[in-house]
């Protein structure tokens, strides 16, 4: 555990130094565009690992038609729920009065099935004690991001610099998990949802909740402020969180 936290803790400094690199390029308004995107990534996150995470590793009996089962049910309901966000981008625009708001989160909708991917690669490397390797690969993720992130905000892609950054680096995270765990993409034999509903559910409850007091008071502020507003607030709050992540891993 140590080590892990060892490892994310260099993570945190390519995250603490891209921030401050893209906080000179970039306007205040870019980071409130993506506070909200990244609010619901999360949120999306949070879903995979209720339903996913957690019955993966409570299954003493964990057969491969199960994982292939519970993988495809992730990567279903994510489609789906990247469709709904798609669809509803406008309305939250509207709602928060952020111009430019609804390409950014139609665009994030990538993210919420990679992150499937992702989940149920990182569960298996967890059911193996492999933490080093995830925390390894964590910070490969995070270099990806920040490269493509300052390369094309000093190009002048504003916004969009993170918005790709962020699909660069779950797409390359959620591949190099893959691989590292064995994970197969196999379609399953038969659908086996042992767990899902109980475990599952339970999990899916406490994400939640952890979702909630981790994001509320982002959404609030952006429901009553700008977007340059919400994005000071973001990024400061944010680079507080980041000195804390190697201590969570422990």
């Amino acid at each position: 555990a140590a080590e892990a936290g060892l490892t994310l803790h260099q993570g945190t400094y390519v995250m603490l130094a891209g921030t401050m690199v893209l906080a000179r390029v970039l306007a205040p308004a870019d980071f409130g565009l993506i506070a909200i995107s990244a609010s619901l990534c999360l949120l999306m996150l949070v879903i995979a690992e209720g339903l996913i995470d957690f019955p993966l590793l409570r299954a003493d009996d964990l057969t491969e038609n199960r994982l292939q089962s519970l993988l495809w049910t992730g990567l279903g309901l994510m489609a789906v729920l990247a469709m709904v966000a798609a669809l509803a981008a406008p309305l939250l625009e509207r709602a928060f009065a952020f111009d430019g708001l609804t390409g950014v989160v139609q665009a994030s909708g990538v993210i919420f099935v990679t992150q499937a991917i992702m989940v149920a690669a990182r569960a298996m490397l967890r059911r193996q004690h492999r933490f080093r390797d995830t925390g390894i690969l964590v910070v490969l993720s995070a270099l990806v991001y920040v490269s493509t992130a300052i390369a094309l905000a000093l190009a002048g892609w504003g916004v969009w610099s993170l918005v790709l950054g962020q699909i660069a680096s779950s797409a390359a995270l959620a591949l190099m998990l893959a691989r590292a765990a064995g994970l197969s993409l196999r379609w399953p034999q038969r659908f086996d949802l042992h767990g899902v509903l109980r475990t599952g559910g339970l999990g899916l409850v406490a994400r939640l909740l952890a979702w909630v007091w981790a994001s509320v008071d982002t959404v609030a502020v952006g429901l009553a402020s700008s977007a340059s507003a919400t994005g000071l607030y973001s990024r400061a709050y944010n680079l507080s969180t980041q000195v804390k992540e190697p201590f969570a891993s422990l």
